[in-house]
């Protein structure tokens, strides 16, 4: 059943401003909650893909999607990642490790389900967790794949390349990219400004 905080399934969830996201990820439950929301946030990913992330999938400043994790099993992406995030990420694993009792492995999920590192949290645990933070910050219309489409539409409208959009994205086309992107009217104006 739809509420007025959910997204719709068959539309698109809203893009949020910078000073919205925070507010969501600074409602969510937890810090594993918060640190699914910054990977998709920081990464562009999917939250199928975040939540499919091992330990082996980190090195030092940036994340690997390998194909297997992805939608359509198409190509490993390889993300970059901020120095500011990267001490995220490093802190978190640090916690993880004295959350374990021990060395992470290779194979250890980097968000865990509830039943220990072998596993990896729900999708559905996830999105119980964001519900709850957009209904305490009145955002609606937002799902956790806004935090992809705020990522690319924040890229687009700070001049990054469509095409580089797409390698870090991991879509097929470009195309199917563009239906992602919103156009704000500063930037309609601004367009306009330039043809003169």
């Amino acid at each position: 059943m739809t509420t007025s905080h959910d997204a719709k399934r068959s539309g698109k969830s809203k893009t949020l401003t910078s000073e919205q996201l925070d507010q969501v990820i600074h409602h969510l439950p937890s810090y594993k909650h918060q640190i699914v929301a910054l990977t998709m946030r920081n990464c562009a990913c999917r939250i199928n893909e975040c939540l499919s992330l091992t330990w082996e999938c980190f090195e030092k400043d940036y994340l690997v999607f390998p194909y297997f994790i992805t939608k359509g099993r198409l190509n490993t992406r390889t993300i970059p990642l901020a120095p500011k995030f990267t001490k995220t990420i490093l802190e978190w694993k640090k916690y993880c490790e004295k959350l374990k009792g021990s060395e992470l492995l290779e194979t250890d999920y980097i968000f865990p389900g509830r039943y220990g590192f072998n596993e990896p949290l729900s999708v559905r645990a996830f999105q119980y967790a964001l519900k709850a933070a957009t209904n305490k910050t009145e955002i609606t219309k937002f799902s956790s794949h806004g935090f992809r489409r705020t990522c690319l539409t924040s890229g687009n409208s700070k001049g990054v390349s469509l095409r580089t959009l797409q390698e870090l994205s991991g879509h097929k086309s470009l195309e199917t990219l563009k239906r992602y992107l919103e156009v704000s009217e500063e930037q309609k104006r601004e367009a306009i400004m330039a043809f003169s």
